[in-house]
């Protein structure tokens, strides 16, 4: 578990909680406490897994939502997910670190479409990250 500035996403500058999906499930509640301890803005988990069902914490992240921003970080989007949370799509393809800054990531389904340019995309480096403190 790690408290720092959020440097990534649409919460670029928030104080942040960081913890994985397995230290939330082990102990909500102390994750509440170190949040409140820390004067936090953010809790943001990891779920690369994607172990967390997010419909049987609704109650429970309700209630953090009332305090904080709740972002979990996962590889696929459940199928409901509260408003209280924000959802940060994790996409592992080797290609994508391929691409120039003006070439472009594209979604679609049907005749929608969503696409980005690789340099209008958040950029963070391992220094980035430098300023995180490690809690227990």
């Amino acid at each position: 578990m790690k408290v720092g500035t959020e440097v990534e996403g649409r919460f670029i500058g928030l104080r942040t909680l960081f913890c994985s999906a397995d230290e939330f499930m082990d102990s909500p509640s102390m994750i509440n406490a170190r949040a409140g301890q820390w004067n936090v803005h953010q809790i943001y988990i990891s779920d690369l897994e994607n172990k967390l069902d997010l419909t049987d914490l609704n109650s429970f992240i309700g209630v953090l939502a009332l305090d904080y921003i709740i972002t979990v970080e996962c590889t696929k989007v459940p199928q409901y997910t509260s408003n209280s949370v924000n959802i940060m799509l994790h996409i592992q393809d080797e290609s994508f670190w391929r691409l120039r800054p003006r070439d472009q990531v594209k979604f679609s389904r049907d005749q929608t479409v969503f696409a980005v340019t690789l340099e209008n995309m958040t950029h963070t480096v391992p220094e980035d990250f430098a300023g995180d403190t490690e809690i227990e």
